[in-house]
């Protein structure tokens, strides 16, 4: 048999077995070896299909989409047609950025460019965008925003009502499909 262990207490003599002690020991530690493993996947579990931890706790595993204007830079300078480029995150299959205009700090109507945005990556460019159409002066708010093939058909339509050149009546609001819209970058055209 094996080793015996005797154990003082303040009330007598135990005796133990060497084996049966060391096995006890070992099944808690195999029981805390499952609990941290368990532990480690639910944690690795909660981090959001970006990698952005700080969403992780209420991640439904829906995209966090983001769309945002690199060029040109708020309160810049632009003529009448510019190129508006940006970067955008977590676009699903069938979506696209598009660019919708209006004139700064009034409640006008939003003129789409004359298409949507082409992607690469996280990038877009829409390389021939109208600011301000008749208008030869002013401050103009340019935003984008991510479209479903809902929104696109609405746009599209309008577009082929209204002229390529967005010279109809414009869109009081941005149009249904919209699935996220960034944040407007304001600039100023002088003729």
């Amino acid at each position: 048999m094996g080793a015996e262990l005797v154990e003082e207490t303040g009330m007598g003599r135990r005796k133990h077995r060497g084996k049966a002690l060391v096995a006890g020991w070992w099944r808690v530690a195999a029981v805390v070896g499952v609990l941290a493993a368990v532990a480690g996947w639910a944690t690795a579990g909660v981090v959001s299909r970006s990698g952005d931890k700080s969403a992780a706790a209420g991640d439904t595993g829906a995209p966090v989409r983001a769309v945002q204007i690199t060029a040109p830079r708020a309160d810049g300078q632009v003529s009448q047609v510019e190129q508006v480029s940006g970067t955008s995150r977590d676009l699903q299959p069938g979506e696209v950025v598009w660019i919708l205009i209006r004139r700064a700090a009034r409640t006008e109507a939003y003129y789409p460019a004359s298409g949507p945005c082409l992607s690469t990556g996280d990038t877009w460019t829409c390389p021939d965008v109208r600011i301000g159409g008749a208008a030869p002066v002013g401050q103009f708010e340019l935003t984008p925003v991510v479209l479903d093939g809902r929104g696109q058909r609405a746009l599209v339509d309008y577009l082929t009502n209204a002229g390529q050149n967005s010279s109809g009546p414009g869109l009081a609001q941005p149009p249904q499909g919209v699935v996220h819209q960034g944040p407007s970058v304001v600039v100023s055209r002088e003729r």
